[in-house]
C-alpha cells in the first residue's frame, strides 16, 4: 500500500470529532497492567466509528484508538492509535485489506509490516463491535497474532463467541458487549 494512501487514511480518520454514543466503561487487564477503557461509537453512513480510550498503570500508559468498520458489506477497515507510555508518545495503525493487514508503529524497529491473512482480517480490539453486527453462527478471522475460529452459543439473553482453544471469548448480554478475553487481555463492562 502506498505511503500517500496511508497518509490520506490517517488524516481522514482524524476528521471525525466524535461525541458519539456511549458504549460503556470497562475494567481492563493488559498483563502486567490494569486500568480502564471508555468506549464511544458513531455511525457515519455505512461506517461504524468506534473510539476506545484506555488508561492503565495509574494513567502512565494511555492509548486512544479510533476504529472504522464497514457495516455493508460487514468488514473491518482500520484502527489508528495514539499512545503515551510515561510521557513518551507514539502512534500506529492497522489497515485491513482483503487478504492482509498493513501495520505501522512509530516506535518499532521495523516501522511498517504486512501480515498475510488466510481469513477475513480483524483485530481483538474491535472484534466485539464487529461481532455485534455479525449474523452467522461461526466467524473465522486472521489477526496479527494468528487465525481464529469463533463459534456462537446463545442462552437466554447471553450470547457468547469463543474459540475452541479458549484463547478468545467475547460475551454480549441483552445485546450489550460485557466481557472479552483475548490472550493476556481482559475487558469487563463496569457501566
Amino acid at each position: 500500500m502506498s505511503k500517500s494512501y496511508n497518509l490520506i487514511l490517517i488524516l481522514s480518520s482524524f476528521l471525525f470529532v466524535l461525541s458519539g454514543e456511549f458504549e460503556g466503561s470497562y475494567s481492563v487487564k493488559m498483563f502486567p497492567y490494569s486500568g480502564t477503557s471508555r468506549v464511544t461509537s458513531e455511525q457515519s453512513g455505512e461506517t461504524l466509528i468506534v473510539v476506545i480510550d484506555t488508561k492503565v498503570a495509574f494513567n502512565t500508559v494511555t492509548a486512544k484508538s479510533t476504529a472504522r468498520i464497514l457495516l455493508s458489506p460487514l468488514r473491518p477497515l482500520s484502527i489508528f492509535s495514539d499512545y503515551s507510555k510515561v510521557g513518551v508518545k507514539s502512534a500506529g495503525y492497522l489497515i485491513f485489506n482483503e487478504n492482509s493487514i498493513d501495520t505501522y508503529s512509530s516506535d518499532a524497529k521495523v516501522k511498517e509490516k504486512n501480515f498475510k491473512a488466510a481469513y477475513q482480517p480483524n483485530d481483538w480490539l474491535i472484534l466485539p463491535y464487529f461481532l455485534k453486527y455479525y449474523d452467522k453462527e461461526e466467524y473465522q478471522c486472521s489477526m496479527i497474532h494468528g487465525n481464529f475460529l469463533l463459534k456462537k452459543s446463545v442462552t437466554g439473553g447471553r450470547e457468547e463467541w469463543s474459540a475452541k482453544n479458549g484463547g478468545m471469548i467475547v460475551v454480549f448480554e441483552d445485546g450489550v458487549f460485557t466481557y472479552m478475553k483475548a490472550g493476556k487481555i481482559e475487558m469487563k463492562r463496569s457501566k
